[in-house]
């Protein structure tokens, strides 16, 4: 069985209003939908995502390009024509958003009836693994916590199955195991490894691409 970890971006690309949103995280979760994998999402990136997803609000961006149609308009370059389709679709955009983050809570609430994702809730030895990892790497706090609950529950699982497979499709540049030239990171590629997991940054899983005989012995 594939075993996906997935943390905040995730939730944040699925769940945003539909500007924002990125179908290869839909497209995701219909793939645990199918059976073909199980997500697995630490409990502590629900109140991050929501925090952030309330970030995305068009209304200064919209406000000037509301300008610039009207000087457009003034100039001549944009007949009336143009003019009112522009600004009839910026106030669709808008009401689509608001109601998009009206709804929210519900969207994401509506997860936890997802057979084919697992939220999962920090433990003791969670906690004894975050302190570790204090000791080994130079992380932010949150995401400290977010990787030591992925390495905790990748632990779990291969306790339940040696033949887990475990991928964990990681956007965020601190916890990839490389660098913004892509060179290994090696403090975060042994932890990485000595767990079984294959980090993806991108949830399409195309790259970096797992090479013949991974995992390591």
């Amino acid at each position: 069985m594939r075993h996906v970890f997935v943390e905040t971006n995730w939730l944040v690309d699925y769940a945003a209003p539909v500007h924002k949103r990125v179908p290869a995280a839909a497209g995701l979760l219909e793939k645990a939908r199918r059976g073909e994998l199980l997500l697995h999402l630490p409990s502590v990136c629900v109140v991050e995502a929501k925090r952030k997803i309330h970030q995305f609000q068009p209304r200064k961006t919209a406000e000037e390009f509301r300008n610039y149609v009207r000087w457009a308009h003034v100039e001549g370059e944009l007949s009336d024509g143009d003019r009112n389709v522009v600004l009839a679709n910026l106030s669709k955009l808008e009401s689509r958003v608001s109601k998009d983050l009206k709804d929210l809570d519900e969207t994401i609430a509506s997860l936890k009836k997802e057979s084919g994702l697992k939220v999962f809730s920090p433990s003791e030895r969670h906690l004894e693994m975050s302190t570790e990892l204090s000791f080994q790497l130079n992380l932010e706090p949150f995401d400290q916590t977010i990787l030591a609950g992925i390495l905790v529950r990748a632990e779990e699982i291969l306790l339940e199955g040696k033949d887990a497979e475990l991928v964990f499709c990681e956007k965020d540049g601190d916890l990839q195991p490389w660098d913004k030239a892509r060179g290994p990171r090696r403090d975060l590629r042994d932890l990485y490894d000595s767990h079984r997991i294959w980090v993806y940054g991108d949830f399409d899983m195309t790259f970096p691409e797992r090479p013949d005989g991974w995992p390591p012995k």
